[in-house]
């Protein structure tokens, strides 16, 4: 791992007439996708790191310390420094953090740093890495392509990725609302206009009869806690049963930077403690998507000694067909649904895992346990069990309601969140849609029009290349 050493703790104020955004600040009226930004993971989590030539030293925002939970990092400087901008304007600096493991990505690896900052509250970006980084790093610079390259020890040159939220094609480009928004806090842009682009006649926002009712419960919105519920999830062990015992997996530094951070915010929450079980599941981490980690727990050897539940899950076909004819739905899902049933207590110590960080155990019910897809489903099941099939369905934490007029659905969407205000449930906003008269739920696309799979499900039968040779038929129609 490459060590980027930078004594920060006696920096004094002979730089101070250096700018540290001079740099951007002269190139901030041409276009984003010139610049040269790319993607920096910390403890699995992302953000864009601005390469700047023309900037002395490393420096991080106030917002991306707070985001990358670097918090405890921070260290204040042995006396404030003030830097002089391109506007004649003053930016004062007195906190850094050292050591930060940055990972940059190429196809097929990664590459691991360490890395000192400086921590600036004025900064509109995430990262900026200046010449302190460079010549320690010896990147190099693909200028037609706007990208950074580095040299492994093999001889071999890689091409780091690029920060998304900077990937724009000229003045056209496809955003995603995330990515959007991380675009928008990394610019100072005179002016930035934000267009809708619905279907011909689609509804844009959500009706007002709809808001009207979604305004009377902001308490389902707020984080929680371990609440009673009255179902609880228990784990039957078969009698004879030998407890298995699991091994501590080896993690990267950037795994267990993570691990850390997760194992914090799950005690803080409440919803795992320190164990003293003498067995326990091992702990490992699963990319996503986007980069970032997903933390496992191998329960393979407690689920095999496990008397198992009958609980069925709903056919999803069945649940479709309950829902044609509607015009109006809503779609509610559950934030981190598992963790909103308990463990009964004397069940606790048996979802034990373990970590280079000591033993802990869950005190609601963790994903990976075989019988938690159907304790949550009977938990649905019995809160919602009047209405089901009349203008609700539900599949584990994914509710959607469904009326044929507004008023009715405002009534339906009422009724609904009443009843989870009733049992204690918190539902998560950015993936909740209220009152549109078309929706995804469950890989399919539902409105007054009827069904059909999501496009991005067929698109490989759709867009098959015509077999033209007789192999290729052959080989199509499996022969």
């Amino acid at each position: 791992m490459l060590d980027v050493f930078e004594a920060l703790e006696d920096l004094q104020g002979e730089w101070s007439a250096r700018d540290p955004r001079e740099s951007w600040v002269a190139l901030s009226g041409g276009p984003r996708g010139e610049h040269f930004v790319v993607e920096v993971v910390v403890g699995g989590r992302k953000c864009g790191a601005f390469v700047d030539i023309g900037s002395t030293r490393n420096f991080i925002s106030r917002d991306c310390v707070d985001r990358l939970c670097l918090k405890d990092w921070v260290q204040r400087l042995s006396r404030p420094v003030a830097s002089t901008l391109a506007n004649k304007e003053r930016m004062m600096v007195e906190d850094y953090v050292k050591d930060v493991v940055c990972t940059f990505y190429y196809p097929g690896g990664e590459i691991n740093h360490k890395i000192p900052f400086l921590v600036s509250d004025e900064l509109p970006f995430d990262m900026l890495l200046g010449m302190y980084y460079l010549e320690v790093a010896k990147p190099q610079f693909d200028w037609d392509k706007k990208v950074l390259k580095h040299e492994l020890p093999s001889r071999r040159t890689v091409r780091l990725a690029k920060y998304k939220a900077s990937r724009l094609i000229d003045s056209h480009g496809c955003l995603c609302a995330s990515a959007f928004y991380n675009y928008y806090k990394q610019n100072q842009e005179e002016g930035m206009y934000l267009v809708y682009v619905s279907a011909k006649g689609e509804a844009i926002k959500t009706p007002l009869e709809i808001e009207t009712i979604v305004a009377k419960y902001p308490d389902l919105f707020e984080p929680s806690g371990v609440v009673d519920k009255e179902v609880v999830h228990t784990i039957e062990i078969i009698p004879g049963s030998k407890t298995p015992k699991g091994r501590i997996y080896r993690m990267a530094p950037a795994e267990l930077d993570e691990l850390r951070r997760q194992l914090k915010e799950l005690t803080e929450k409440g919803w795992i403690r320190p164990s003293t079980f003498p067995f326990g599941s091992p702990v490992l981490f699963v990319p996503k998507k986007g980069g970032t980690l997903r933390k496992c727990i191998d329960y393979r050897g407690l689920n095999a000694i496990t008397v198992k539940n009958a609980a069925p899950l709903p056919r999803i076909d069945d649940l479709l067909d309950r829902v044609q004819g509607c015009k109006y739905y809503t779609k509610i899902n559950l934030k981190s649904g598992y963790h909103q049933i308990a463990i009964r207590p004397e069940d606790q110590h048996k979802t034990a895992f373990q970590t280079r960080y000591g033993l802990y155990e869950f005190v609601v019910m963790p994903f990976g346990l075989c019988n938690a897809p159907g304790t949550f489903q009977h938990s649905m099941n019995r809160i919602f069990h009047d209405y089901l099939d009349k203008f609700v369905v539900v599949y584990l934490d994914d509710i959607l309601i469904f009326s044929r007029t507004v008023e009715e659905h405002a009534q339906h969407v009422d009724k609904v969140l009443s009843i989870l205000r009733q049992h204690k449930y918190k539902i998560n906003a950015e993936k909740c849609e209220f009152g549109p008269t078309r929706i995804l739920y469950l890989g399919h696309e539902v409105s007054a029009d009827g069904i059909r799979p999501k496009d991005a499900k067929v698109a490989s039968i759709r867009d098959w290349p015509r077999p033209q040779p007789v192999t290729e038929v052959r080989s199509f129609s499996g022969m």
